[in-house]
């Protein structure tokens, strides 16, 4: 805040006196911060920035205060980067976390089925195919996190 600024109130109402400046006097308020008073400003690509925007919307936060959060926690040793060979690899435990998830609902429809017609659907071979599929690439992605490749 400017010097000669007077901010009171608990209730978020803020009372400024003007010191002459006009658009203050106009009755129009500046815009209350969360204590931050060094500004870093970033660039992003728009394929960079929408992820960005996404996750700050979610987490009830602007793009702004969303990037200086994760900033902070980083350079405070509370998260840390991954390298782009574990971030591919991050990836893979995920698509194979998403394949086993499938998995499991195609085998509860096999078993749904077997029950009712008492032979096994052939839903449930594309089910262990896509069951081996996936334990393989976890497999291949805890190897690269492990040893780093």
């Amino acid at each position: 805040m400017r010097t000669g600024d007077d901010v009171s109130g608990s209730s978020g109402d803020a009372t400024h006196r003007t010191d002459g400046d006009p658009k203050r006097a106009s009755g129009r308020r500046r815009r209350r911060t969360s204590g931050r008073t060094y500004r870093l400003t970033l660039k992003f690509t728009a394929a960079e920035f929408a992820p960005v925007r996404e996750a700050a919307a979610a987490s009830g936060l602007t793009p702004t205060g969303y990037a200086a959060s994760g900033a902070v926690a980083l350079a405070r040793g509370q998260v840390h980067p991954l390298p782009s060979s574990m971030g591919a690899a991050l990836r893979e435990l995920v698509e194979a976390r998403t394949q086993l998830r499938r998995f499991g609902v195609l085998v509860n429809q096999a078993i749904a089925a077997l029950h009712s017609t008492g032979t096994p659907p052939a839903s449930l071979m594309r089910a262990i195919a896509l069951a081996a599929a996936a334990v393989r690439r976890v497999d291949e992605a805890t190897v690269a996190l492990t040893t780093g490749r």
